[in-house]
């Protein structure tokens, strides 16, 4: 499975980044994932100008 988040720009990214701490439905799912994960991760990636 591959997924992309896009932001607008750098702030955009931090906000949204910044959010995920305080999130309870998306700390749940952390949890759920870190007790039964569905898959593996094999990689992960940032990258600014991907489109470009």
């Amino acid at each position: 499975m591959t997924y992309v988040l896009q932001f607008e720009n750098g702030v955009g990214y931090g906000t949204f980044v910044d959010a995920l701490f305080s999130d309870s439905e998306w700390l749940t799912l952390g949890q759920e994932f870190v007790a039964d994960p569905p898959a593996r991760i094999v990689s992960q990636d940032t990258g600014t100008s991907l489109l470009s």
